[in-house]
């Protein structure tokens, strides 16, 4: 096998391969602070963590529509939160990051919670560093106020933090209320200050989560498919789709110092050559994408030579 890697192994170092990857929210949930429409006027005291979309409206949101006989009055203030395990960040340096985003245009709850049109506006981007736990509750199954974060609770947990504004985002409602589900990316500006403490955070293996919330002026109201959707019973359900963080970054070297004696040399070379083509999970070596794919190949040999290059007199040292 090291013959058929002799040709690959001869051309120059790529610098500045980058490594991406996906983080999905390990918890979301939305919480609601009713409106004069909503038919849950309880909704303070709930947890919709068991809902299967997510919600971000402006509390003077209208959904009207004639065509399609649509005409409600706004049902208060959804204020969406997702938050993600950074762990495989841990020691990167992020360069990228984009927010992925399945909006639907048409109405995701049978029951009448949601709006039933998105509107176009403006909504805030913001993270808190705090922990929480999703619940199980939906419009239809109460969980009360101590089961998850619900709108009580966030007000509880958002005094004992500042939350952090990042940018403020624009929601352009592009599609029909009959187009269903589409993937709108929000690039983030991470040049931008206030972006420091997240990286940071993202960098150093925190748990962050993002606050979507749509300011009383913006009108703006969308729907969000939910990626982790928790059942009372205990058991929950992953779905395929649903928010998730497009992250690029830069490892550090230490993460292709597969033998751990501070150099990088002919050693961890070989941890590639003698293991090529290798399927699994947890293979040392699987570097790329960010945090693996199961098998030894040209991308993690790529990611790889950015750190070591067979011409110099001396192989990396880690410091």
């Amino acid at each position: 096998m090291r013959r058929a890697l002799i040709a690959v192994l001869l051309l120059p170092a790529v610098r500045g391969f980058a490594v991406t990857g996906s983080l999905r929210p390990v918890n979301n949930t939305f919480v609601l602070s009713p409106g004069v429409g909503s038919p849950l006027p309880d909704a303070n005291d709930r947890n919709f963590g068991g809902s299967g979309s997510l919600c971000v409206s402006s509390s003077t949101a209208r959904a009207y529509d004639p065509n399609e006989g649509i005409d409600h009055q706004p049902k208060g203030e959804f204020i969406t939160l997702l938050k993600f395990d950074a762990s495989l960040c841990k020691g990167t340096t992020l360069s990228r990051m984009t927010l992925k985003l399945a909006i639907t245009s048409g109405n995701q709850s049978a029951n009448g919670a949601f709006n039933y049109l998105g509107s176009p506006g403006d909504f805030d981007l913001l993270w808190i560093s705090n922990d929480w736990q999703q619940g199980y509750g939906t419009p239809s199954v109460t969980a009360g106020p101590d089961v998850g974060i619900t709108y009580t609770e966030l007000v509880s947990l958002l005094d004992s933090t500042t939350p952090t504004y990042l940018e403020t985002l624009h929601y352009d409602a592009r599609h029909p209320y009959s187009a269903g589900e589409n993937w709108f990316a929000f690039e983030l500006d991470l040049t931008d200050p206030n972006y420091a403490g997240l990286v940071v955070a993202i960098e150093n293996d925190e748990i962050v989560t993002f606050m979507l919330h749509a300011p009383l002026n913006s009108g703006a109201c969308f729907n969000i498919r939910a990626y982790v959707q928790c059942n009372k019973n205990g058991t929950y359900t992953i779905r395929d789709t649903g928010p998730y963080l497009e992250v690029e970054t830069t490892l550090a070297a230490g993460a292709v110092d597969f033998d751990s004696n501070g150099r990088i040399d002919s050693a961890d070379l070989s941890c590639i050559v003698d293991h090529w083509q290798e399927t699994g999970d947890g293979l040392v070596g699987d570097i790329v994408p960010l945090g693996g794919d199961g098998v030894i190949d040209l991308q993690d040999l790529i990611e790889f030579m950015t750190y070591w290059e067979p011409s110099e007199t001396q192989p990396t040292t880690v410091e």
